[in-house]
This record gives structure tokens, C-alpha cells and sequence, in this order.
């Protein structure tokens, strides 16, 4: 019986050895190995009969139809970043100059920045047949009209009214506009990120009041922004959501506010006054770094966490963060904030004591986050593939024993 049960398990170890680098592999690239094909302008690779497009190289047709079907696979996706191939001049603008982009009856599917960067673009036009997508107005929208996919950036527009019944902005959609004003709708609940980063002429934003969060460098480096009305709903501000924003001068913040992320309003250098609200929880590292015109600040007594160079830090000839020696914190005596100012030297003002203060957490494992808004490094917060492959490895290892167990069992009872 003891050969029996040796390759009983070993043949269970070496399925689960296979399944664990399986995994693995999955985990890191998000996709299991395909075969990228090469057809004219395109690369493409096919799943489900169906061919997506992840690559596009005619940086001179000002014109693109994307065909119906290649090398006899309908085209059934776009890709992520398919027209977006960085200029040499600026990460935001794709080398592709079309003017006009025709989809196809056959896609179902667009991926995220698809057509991030086509600043030449007055136009994009949907197959009447589509069952997925049309166009209004040169823009592309799912068929329910619940998401706008792309605008024509290129468009000489500069007042803009998103239909109403829209509820997500896809990624990017307005990056690079000429927009000067925008006016969203009540039913929009999600702003994608980088959807409104470098519309340089726009002035104004008034965020719905079901919007409750706004996306990682949604506005970032709108440099004409003066004016912004927050929603009553909005609960937290993602990394460098404002960042770069430098006709901000000053800014209100809503009572329903609970975080403000990495940066948010780092490099925002006109602003002067910052009111921030008393139910404000989490002040993450950087938030308004850099923001060279404002001296004092009032920081939250329920305020948990308050990140490194949080606020009070500018940037020298060498682009490093350095202390504002004159910076003043306003807050309550016995406080986070006062804490805050101590460990960086600032001045505290106290304007009472803190009846009762939460102990600030562990934040060990932040320490090597960095804290500008040029820090974004386009990962995910997924869970670590170490972790995954542990967690993984001590579940087979519990199955292999009960294995033994099993097997064990029926020997003594044979």
C-alpha cells in the first residue's frame, strides 16, 4: 500500500504545483497567454472567434475606419490605450492625427483610453447598425445612454451639456479639451479618471450631488479652474484629483467629505485659503504640497491621519519638498493636527482643546508612499501576488493533509 500512496500524492502535488504556477501567471499579466497577430495597421489577437484590436501604427491617415472584420475574425473589441502611442512632446497627445474615427456594426467592447490622446479628432461616427454604441454630436455613448466613451476632443466647442441619464464618465473622455464650460447631469454617479486632466480653457465645474467620489487626476492640471461647486454627496477626493490647478485661490470643501487623497491639490500655487471640514478623517500624504501661496491652515480635530508633507511643503530649485518655515497650523490642542505640527517644526495655533481624540493608526507600511502628485505610478491596489501564492500554497498544503488523513484511514480499516 505505501507505493500506492506515495504516487497518490505526489500526483496531487504536482496538480496543484501546476495549477499554483497557473495562477500565477494569471495573476501578474491579467490575461493568459495569446497570440498577437499582425494585419496592416493593427495588431490583434483573437478570443471567443472574436478579434480585439491592441495596437494601432498609422501615425498619418486622417481618416480611420476600423475595419469590420480582420484577416476574417469580426472585430469584436478595442483595446486599452489602442490609439493612444505617446508624442515625443507630451504624454497626454497620441501621435495619431485623425480627424474622423469610424467604428464599426461588429464592436462590442471598448477598452480603457482607447482613444486617450487623439486631440486632432472633430468627430467619431457609429454604424447606425452597432448594437452596442452610437454617436451624438461627434461623441461616442453605450446605447443606453448610461456612459459616455469618447468626445472629439479636436472640437472647437466650448460649452458642452452631457445628455441627462449619463451616469459615468469613461477614462479620459475629456482630457486635452477646449472646453470652457460643462454642465453634467444629476445622474452622474462616477467621474473616470484623468476624464477632464489639461482641459486647460475650462473655468467652471459643478459636481452633481450624487457623486460621491472624484477619480485619480480627474481634473488634474485644469490650469483656467476657478470656480468649483462640490457635491453634497462627496465623500472622498482620489489621488491628485485637483492637482496642478493653479487659478484655484480658494476652496470650501463639504461637510460630507471624508478623505482627501495623495495629492489632491498638490502644486495648486494661487491657493490661498483652505477650508476644510470638521468631519474630515484622512488627510493623505501630499495633499496640498507644493501649493506656495498658502501659509495657514486649520486641520480637523477628528482628523486620523495625517499624512507626510500633508500640507506646509513646497518644492525648491531642486524640485525637492522642503518645510515651509512660516507656515502656521490652526487646531485643537491635544489633536492630530497638533501633533503634526510639532514633528514638522510648525507654528500651532490652538483655538480649544479636543474633547476626544482617536489614536492614529499603524502607518508602518505607508512610509515608502510618495507624496507629490507626480508619484502616480499606474499600478493597481490589488493584492500582492506574493500573498496570493501564499495564500494559494497553504490551501494545498491543507488539502494534501487531509489527503494523508483519508488515505491513512482507509489503510487502518482495510
Amino acid at each position: 500500500m505505501k507505493p500506492k500512496q506515495r504516487t497518490l500524492l505526489s500526483v496531487f502535488v504536482i496538480i496543484f504545483c501546476i495549477l499554483l504556477s497557473g495562477i500565477s501567471v494569471f495573476a501578474e499579466d491579467g490575461m493568459e497567454d495569446v497570440e498577437i497577430l499582425v494585419s496592416g495597421d493593427y495588431s490583434y489577437f483573437v478570443i471567443n472567434g472574436g478579434a480585439t484590436l491592441v495596437d494601432y501604427t498609422n501615425f498619418t491617415e486622417t481618416v480611420i475606419t476600423i475595419p469590420q472584420e480582420i484577416d476574417g475574425y469580426p472585430v469584436k473589441a478595442l483595446g486599452k490605450n489602442l490609439f493612444y502611442k505617446v508624442s515625443d512632446d507630451d504624454n497626454t497627445i497620441s501621435k495619431v492625427i485623425a480627424e474622423k474615427i469610424i467604428i464599426p456594426a461588429s464592436v462590442e467592447e471598448v477598452g480603457a483610453f482607447a482613444f486617450y490622446g487623439c486631440v486632432n479628432v472633430k468627430e467619431y461616427e457609429v454604424s447606425k447598425d452597432n448594437d452596442s454604441f452610437f454617436d451624438l454630436d461627434g461623441a461616442i455613448f453605450d446605447k443606453d445612454m448610461s456612459m459616455i466613451i469618447a468626445y472629439p476632443i479636436g472640437s472647437e466647442v466650448t460649452e458642452y451639456t452631457l445628455p441627462n441619464g449619463v451616469s459615468f464618465i469613461d477614462y479620459g473622455v475629456f482630457s486635452n479639451s477646449k472646453l470652457e464650460k460643462i454642465v453634467l447631469p444629476e445622474s452622474l454617479v462616477l467621474i473616470g479618471e484623468w476624464a477632464f486632466a489639461k482641459s486647460t480653457e475650462l473655468k467652471e465645474i459643478t459636481l452633481p450631488n450624487y457623486l460621491d467620489k472624484v477619480s485619480k487626476y480627474a481634473f488634474a492640471y485644469c490650469t483656467a479652474l476657478t470656480d468649483i461647486k462640490w457635491s453634497t454627496s462627496l465623500i472622498t477626493l482620489e489621488r491628485g484629483a485637483f492637482g496642478g490647478c493653479t487659478s484655484l485661490t480658494e476652496i470650501t470643501l463639504p461637510d460630507s467629505l471624508k478623505e482627501i487623497g495623495q495629492g489632491a491639490f498638490s502644486d495648486c500655487t494661487s491657493i490661498r485659503e483652505v477650508v476644510l471640514p470638521e468631519g474630515l478623517n484622512i488627510l493623505n500624504e501630499g495633499a496640498f504640497s507644493g501649493c506656495t501661496s498658502l501659509n495657514e491652515i486649520e486641520l480637523p480635530s477628528k482628523l486620523i491621519v495625517i499624512g507626510e508633507n500633508a500640507v506646509g511643503y513646497n518644492y525648491n530649485i531642486s524640485k525637492e519638498l522642503v518645510r515651509n518655515a512660516n507656515f502656521k497650523i490652526h487646531g485643537k490642542t491635544g489633536s492630530n493636527a497638533e501633533a503634526y505640527a510639532n514633528e514638522n517644526n510648525f507654528t500651532f495655533i490652538s483655538t480649544g482643546v479636543v474633547e476626544q481624540q482617536t489614536s492614529p493608526p499603524d502607518t508602518t507600511e505607508d512610509e515608502g508612499k510618495v507624496s507629490t502628485l507626480a508619484s502616480e505610478d499606474g499600478k493597481s491596489d490589488e493584492m500582492p501576488i506574493t500573498l496570493i501564492v501564499v495564500i494559494l500554497v497553504v490551501g494545498g498544503l491543507a488539502v494534501i493533509t487531509t489527503l494523508v488523513i483519508i488515505v491513512r484511514t482507509k489503510k487502518k480499516k482495510a
